[in-house]
């Protein structure tokens, strides 16, 4: 009797070993599942449409009146997520139709990048930007150098002539395009960057420095193109 016992229950305990097994196997099964729908999800690219307060806002500002089509990018050297943003965009400038123009504009709104955008209308000035523009995102956001001075500024830029570069950062031409930047960021309602701004007026939102940003500055493009048609053929 005691060995019956004793192999019934060793049988007992072989059955709710099975079940449990059964469980955590069951149990595992639907955990690898939830989480696969969610990568599959997250992957997934989404639609993505113009769709005023989601991916864009309009200011309510006069068109820029141009022939071509204005796109703007407000940006800083100091900023992160323009270093990311930046080969992106230059490959998607480069293949940009006839019609549109594209040109940067520093950030003023944060004190603390106020050097990087007197550097960048100096620069501009004095026909330096080409040669360190992109250079100036890897040295600051890659390489942790700090440009945070007029001084480190202009040894960076301007090596051999740094007193020209000082002069140009400090004058009277640099204080005016600080001033319309200024003027211009505050008129459209720009907070942050990186920022794209079609014809002065549809300001791309929510997208950051990814590639969603450039679809949709494209879409925006198109609006203004269906609307001036429209506006011509009325």
């Amino acid at each position: 009797m005691a060995k019956r016992k004793r192999a019934k229950k060793r049988l007992e305990e072989k059955r709710l070993h099975r079940l449990r097994m059964a469980a955590v196997g069951t149990a595992g099964i639907i955990a690898i599942f939830v989480v696969g729908v969610g990568i599959y999800f997250s992957s997934k690219p989404t639609a993505l449409a113009l769709e005023e307060g989601r991916t864009y806002r309009e200011v309510a500002v006069a068109a820029s009146g141009d022939s071509s089509i204005s796109v703007t990018e407000f940006f800083s050297y100091g900023c992160s997520a323009c270093a990311t943003l930046e080969p992106k965009l230059e490959d998607w400038v480069t293949a940009l139709p006839d019609d549109v123009e594209f040109s940067r504009v520093p950030f003023v709104g944060n004190p603390g990048w106020s050097v990087f955008a007197r550097g960048y209308f100096a620069m501009r000035d004095l026909g330096l930007l080409e040669t360190h523009h992109s250079d100036l995102f890897s040295a600051i956001s890659v390489r942790g150098r700090n440009l945070s001075t007029a001084e480190r500024f202009a040894d960076f830029v301007a090596a051999d002539d740094g007193e020209s570069f000082l002069r140009s950062f400090n004058g009277v031409r640099v204080d005016r395009a600080m001033q319309r930047a200024d003027e211009l960021s505050r008129t459209l309602g720009i907070v942050s960057v990186p920022t794209l701004v079609v014809d002065n007026r549809y300001v791309v939102i929510g997208q950051g420095a990814s590639i969603d940003a450039l679809r949709v500055a494209e879409m925006l493009i198109d609006k203004v193109r269906e609307e001036r048609a429209v506006a011509v053929s009325s």
